[in-house]
C-alpha cells in the first residue's frame, strides 16, 4: 500500500515538473500565474499524500494490532491446549490413583479375609484343645491325683492357648481395622484428587469450548475422511473383488484353454497314431498296388510280346471265314461259311463283338466274334430264319496251328490251363432259328504227360446248366464223323443237364493255336444249341 502511494505521488510530481519545463519559454505575467497554480496543486498533492500516508500508517497499525491479537489468541490457544493437556494428565493420574486405591482396598480385603481365616483356624484349634482338655479333666477325675495335676496343667494350657487365640483374633481385627482405615483414607484422597481433576477438566473445557468446537470439526472432518477412506476401502475391495472375479474368469478361461490345448495335444497324438496307422495301411496298399502294377506290367509286357509275335500272323490273308481265297498256307478253318467274313478288322479281346455281314451289298445276318492272338471264333444269326433259307454261317472258327516241330517242346510243359470265353447260340424253338448269342466262362486243363484234357463251360448268360467237358484225348490228328485234320488238338464228350434233370451228351473238339500252343479254340455240339469257345494259356 505504501509503495503504491509513493509511486502515485512521484508520478504526479514528475508530470507537473514536465509541464513547468514545457512552459518556461513564455512571458512574465503568464509565468507567475502558472507558478501560483502549480504551487496550489503541489500543496494539494502534498496534503493528499499525507492523508494517504496517514491512512497507510493507520492501516499498518491496524494490521499490527491484528497481528498482536492473533499472537495473543495463539498464545491463549497454546495455553488452553497446555491446560487441557495438564488437566488430562491430572485426570490420568487421578484415574491411576483411584485404581491404586481400589487395588489397595482389594488387597486389604484379601488380607483381612486371610487374617480372619487364620484367626478362625486358631479359634477352632483352641476350641478343639479346650474340648480335649475338658475330656482330659473328665478322664483325670477318675484317675490318680498325679493325673489330675497333669490334667489341670493341660486345662491351664488350653485356657492360655484360648486366651492367645482370642487375643490373636482381636489383634487381627485391630490390624484389619487399621488397614481398612488406611485404605479408606487412600480412597478418600483418590476421590478428592478425582474431583479436583474433574473440576480441572471442566475448567479446561469451559476455557476451550472454541477449541473443542474446532476439535469437533476436526473430528467431524476426520470422521468424514474416515468414511471416505472406508468407502475407498470398500470400493477398492469391490474393485478387488471385480478384479478377482475377472482374474478368476481369466484363470478359468486359461484352465479351459489349457484343457483344450491338452485335449488338442491328445487328439493330435491320437490323430498322429491314426494317421500313422492310415499311412502304414496306405504304404502297405501302395506296396500291394506296386506289386500288382508290376505284375500287371509283366503281364502287359508278356501280352505285348505275344501281340508282337502275333503280328506276324495278323494278316487278312488268314483271319477270315467263308469263301476260299488264296491265303496264308498255315491258316486252318473249321466250318462251312458261305459268305466271306473278314475278322482282321477287329481287336484282340475277350469281349464279344457284333458285326454285320453282307453279301453282294445285301445284309444277310450278324456275326458275333471273339478274336484271340492266334485264333478267332464266332456264332451267326441270319436275317432270313425260314426253314428253306440260304445257309451262310454257323459255329465256325479259324486258327494258326501249332508248329509240328515244337510239339515235343509243348509236351515238356506237362500241364497247362486255358481260360477264356464261350459263345452260345440260343434258338427260340425248333421252328425259329433267330434267337440270340450270349457268353459264358470257359476253362480247360491240358495234361501233356498223359495227353488228356478236361474242362467246363460255366456262368452261362442264357441261364442254362453248365457244360462239363469230360476227360478227352490230345492227339496230333483230330478225327470225328465229319472231319479228319492233321493238327494238334483234342476231342471228348460234353455233358449237360436238361430242365427235367436228365443228362444230355454231346461232343467237343478243339485245337491248340499258336506255334507254341499259346491258345485253344473249338466248338461243342449235341448239347442244345451251338457253342464255340476259346482260351489263353495262363
Amino acid at each position: 500500500m505504501q509503495i503504491s502511494v509513493k509511486t502515485t505521488a512521484l508520478a504526479i510530481l514528475a508530470s507537473l515538473g514536465i509541464t513547468a519545463c514545457g512552459s518556461s519559454g513564455g512571458g512574465g505575467s503568464s509565468t507567475s500565474t502558472n507558478n501560483a497554480e502549480q504551487t496550489k496543486q503541489i500543496e494539494a498533492l502534498k496534503k493528499q499524500v499525507e492523508l494517504e500516508q496517514q491512512a497507510v500508517r493507520s492501516a499498518q497499525n491496524n494490521a499490527n494490532q491484528a497481528t498482536q491479537q492473533a499472537k495473543v489468541s495463539e498464545q491463549a490457544k497454546l495455553q488452553a491446549e497446555a491446560n487441557l493437556a495438564k488437566a488430562q494428565k491430572a485426570v490420568d493420574k487421578a484415574a491411576q490413583d483411584l485404581a491404586a486405591a481400589q487395588q489397595a482396598v482389594k488387597d486389604a480385603q484379601a488380607a483381612t479375609a486371610a487374617e480372619q481365616a487364620k484367626a478362625q483356624k486358631a479359634a477352632e484349634k483352641a476350641a478343639q484343645d479346650l474340648a480335649a482338655a475338658q475330656q482330659a479333666t473328665k478322664d483325670a477325675q477318675a484317675a490318680t491325683a498325679a493325673e489330675k495335676v497333669n490334667a489341670q496343667k493341660a486345662a491351664d494350657k488350653a485356657t492360655q492357648d484360648l486366651a492367645k487365640a482370642q487375643q490373636a483374633v482381636r489383634d487381627a481385627q485391630a490390624k484389619t481395622a487399621t488397614e481398612q482405615d488406611k485404605a479408606q483414607k487412600a480412597a478418600d484422597k483418590a476421590a478428592q484428587d478425582l474431583a479436583k481433576a474433574q473440576q480441572a477438566v471442566k475448567d479446561a473445557q469451559a476455557k476451550t469450548a472454541a477449541e473443542q468446537d474446532k476439535a469437533q470439526k476436526a473430528a467431524d472432518k476426520a470422521t468424514q475422511d474416515l468414511a471416505k477412506a472406508q468407502q475407498a476401502v470398500r470400493d477398492a475391495q469391490a474393485k478387488t473383488a471385480a478384479e478377482q472375479a475377472k482374474a478368476q474368469k481369466a484363470a478359468d478361461k486359461a484352465a479351459q484353454d489349457l484343457a483344450k490345448a491338452q485335449q488338442a495335444v491328445k487328439d493330435a497324438e491320437a490323430a498322429t497314431v491314426a494317421e500313422q496307422a492310415k499311412a502304414q495301411k496306405a504304404a502297405e496298399k501302395a506296396a500291394q498296388d506296386l506289386a500288382t502294377a508290376q505284375h500287371r506290367l509283366q503281364e502287359v509286357e508278356k501280352q505285348l510280346q505275344e501281340n508282337q509275335n502275333a503280328l506276324a500272323y495278323w494278316d487278312a490273308s488268314w483271319r477270315y471265314l467263308g469263301e476260299n481265297i488264296e491265303s496264308n498256307p498255315n491258316r486252318v478253318t473249321i466250318g462251312r461259311s458261305a459268305v466271306h467274313i473278314d475278322l482282321s478288322k477287329y481287336p484282340i479281346s475277350n469281349n464279344m463283338v457284333e458285326i454285320p455281314v453282307s453279301k453282294e451289298g445285301k445284309t444277310v445276318g450278324k456275326a458275333y466274334i471273339i478274336n484271340q492272338a492266334y485264333s478267332s471264333y464266332e456264332q451267326f444269326i441270319p436275317e432270313d430264319v425260314s426253314s428253306n433259307a440260304t445257309y451262310y454261317s454257323g459255329s465256325d472258327f479259324v486258327f494258326i496251328p501249332v508248329d509240328p516241330n515244337k510239339t515235343d517242346t509243348l509236351k515238356n510243359i506237362v500241364t497247362a490251363t486255358y481260360t477264356g470265353k464261350a459263345l452260345d447260340r440260343n434258338y427260340l424253338n425248333d421252328n425259329d432259328s433267330s434267337g440270340t448269342v450270349t457268353t459264358a466262362d470257359f476253362s480247360l486243363t491240358a495234361n501233356f504227360s498223359n495227353n488228356s484234357v478236361e474242362g467246363s463251360i460255366t456262368n452261362r448268360e442264357n441261364g442254362r446248366a453248365d457244360i462239363q467237358l469230360e476227360k478227352g484225348t490230345i492227339s496230333s490228328n483230330i478225327k470225328n464223323e465229319y472231319i479228319s485234320m492233321p493238327y494238334m488238338g483234342f476231342v471228348g464228350v460234353a455233358k449237360t443237364t436238361r430242365k427235367d434233370g436228365s443228362i444230355r451228351n454231346g461232343e467237343y473238339l478243339g485245337f491248340f493255336a499258336g506255334s507254341n500252343g499259346e491258345e485253344v479254340v473249338g466248338s461243342i455240339s449235341g448239347t442244345g444249341g451251338q457253342t464255340t469257345f476259346g482260351g489263353k494259356r495262363q
